[in-house]
């Protein structure tokens, strides 16, 4: 059985499982595993929704045509990406169990990275058909597409 406090996500999906197959008949089974799912579910959308957008900062630093404008926009950018990381981190850190969601819906999250981001002069078709970066490259701390 998972831990509450080692994995919230794979917890959530266990309880409520447990709780559907509960014989104690007082018990609004039904109801009470689909609120905790519920739980774990909108972990998992916070998470993928960090993630995106770390996708889309990422992106918007290796696609951006170089203007004078671009250039005072790199630091602020850098910070979004610096917060988007530490969001989707802290997700992984609290429910391991979603880095496995991560990389299962990873080219997902790239096409859905590629209609967030609007702050590039480009199409989303422009961008190269899979994603440029390894989900290593997306997490490690010291990499900033540039």
């Amino acid at each position: 059985m998972t831990d509450y406090d080692h994995d919230f996500y794979a917890w959530t999906k266990e309880q409520a499982a447990l709780i559907r197959t509960s014989k104690d008949g007082k018990l609004d089974r039904h109801n009470i595993s689909k609120e905790i799912e519920f739980s774990g579910q909108l972990r998992e959308r916070q998470c993928f929704s960090w993630f995106i957008s770390l996708i889309a900062s990422l992106l918007h630093i290796k696609f951006s045509r170089p203007s004078p404008e671009a250039e005072g926009k790199l630091e602020w950018i850098k910070s979004d990406i610096k917060l988007e990381r530490l969001e989707v981190l802290s997700c992984i850190s609290e429910s391991p169990s979603l880095k496995k969601s991560l990389e299962k819906n990873f080219k997902e999250s790239y096409v859905s990275a590629t209609l967030r981001e609007p702050g590039v002069l480009m199409l989303s078709e422009d961008y190269p058909r899979h994603c440029p970066f390894s989900l290593e490259q997306i997490l490690d701390e010291n990499f900033f597409a540039e």
